[in-house]
């Protein structure tokens, strides 16, 4: 995970000298929930933290994003009767064509770590089970146009690629992913804060014991960002 970081860092960056129109970047605060639902089972990983990153940088009608969020609280325990800790860290890169100045064409990548320790989802006894997921992501991005005033954004994405597990094999998973916030700058600053709400769904083929897994996620978030070269 160091190493996305350090990629979102470097994107932020080498960004500014690059002659952009605007690059706006910031971190997040979000608190989260997880369930998966593994055949007549449903799993729910309760409230969790997490902080995050992200960069859009945009010149002319290119447009280049990167975004990170991150579990700081690995050891956070479930709300179910079970001994068992869980992690998450995702990471997507997105390059996008403005195609209207209030919406952005955007495809990229998508890379998800969702980790469980000292849990077996097969009744094998205690293991550390994980997920990483791999996908193609394409999207829509809506924003109002004016920095400095009250504004809102709405994206959503889907995604299609393929996961794997040390419970099974690598198999086929697609889902989506929609989020929605309030922009609200402080006055003429560049700065920004955004409360928003997101919500994802990921489906996958047969992985766990002959069962396929559905990751149903909300999150409410607070965003803070700047904007450089309004």
């Amino acid at each position: 995970m160091k190493r996305i970081w350090l990629i979102v860092l470097a994107l932020s960056l080498l960004t500014l000298p690059l002659g952009a129109e605007s690059v706006k970047f910031g971190g997040r605060y979000s608190n989260y929930s997880t369930d998966l639902d593994i055949g007549t089972m449903t799993i729910d990983t309760g409230r969790e933290g997490s902080i995050g990153a992200f960069v859009d940088y945009r010149t002319g009608m290119l447009v280049l994003k990167g975004e990170i969020d991150s579990d700081f609280e690995s050891d956070a325990r479930f709300d179910f009767d079970l001994d068992s800790q869980y992690s998450r860290n995702r990471f997507e890169f997105l390059a996008g064509y403005a195609a209207l100045p209030f919406m952005d064409i955007e495809g990229g990548f998508r890379y998800d770590e969702i980790s469980f320790d000292g849990f077996s989802f097969t009744g094998s006894g205690s293991s550390d089970v994980d997920f990483n997921h791999q996908a193609v992501a394409l999207g829509l991005h809506f924003h109002t146009t004016q920095t400095g005033k009250l504004g809102w954004y709405g994206l959503v994405r889907g995604y299609l690629g393929t996961i794997d597990s040390t419970d099974g094999d690598d198999v086929d998973a697609g889902g989506y992913r929609a989020e929605t916030a309030f922009v609200i700058p402080f006055g003429d600053s560049g700065w920004e804060v955004a409360p928003g709400f997101e919500t994802e769904r990921l489906d996958t083929d047969d992985i766990v014991d002959g069962e396929g897994v559905r990751f149903n996620t909300d999150r409410f978030f607070i965003r803070f960002a700047f904007n450089w070269g309004r």
